[in-house]
């Protein structure tokens, strides 16, 4: 990936998770391309894969159901061509327990033009680079 890319995907990247922290649906929406496909570990539990801008936005209305605050941050970002690999923390609260959770794992993603075509959770990060092709 050139440093171009590499700064263009890192940017996306913090752009997404800043949104998410806000639980703002909008704006992670205007980060994915409209057949963006993508599973969450955050949501596993449910078993679901979400599809296109309307699957970006059910997936926002769950985190806010469940969670009073949230927040993402990227801890380190590995990246070439279309594809990356990001080591990320996940802090939130849950809305009716009270409980805080702090979890780290990895997300692996694809881009097109720029925007998010494709994410997946993983529990390594030899399993998502595996995913995008990335492994050593």
């Amino acid at each position: 990936m050139s440093q171009s890319n590499v700064e263009v995907v890192k940017a996306v990247i913090e752009r997404a998770y800043e949104a998410l922290s806000q639980l703002d649906a909008e704006a992670v929406v205007s980060l994915c391309e409209p057949d963006v496909e993508f599973r969450s570990a955050i949501a596993e539990a449910d078993d679901v894969t979400y599809r296109g801008h309307d699957g970006v936005r059910d997936f926002i209305a769950s985190l806010a159901e469940v969670f009073e605050w949230i927040r993402a941050e990227a801890l380190d970002v590995i990246g070439e061509g279309d594809r990356a690999v990001v080591c990320n923390r996940f802090r939130a609260c849950g809305r009716r327990s009270g409980v805080e959770v702090d979890q780290r794992f990895f997300q692996a993603l694809r881009f097109r033009d720029g925007n998010v075509l494709w994410w997946g959770s993983f529990p390594s990060k030899a399993d998502a680079l595996k995913a995008v092709g990335l492994e050593d």
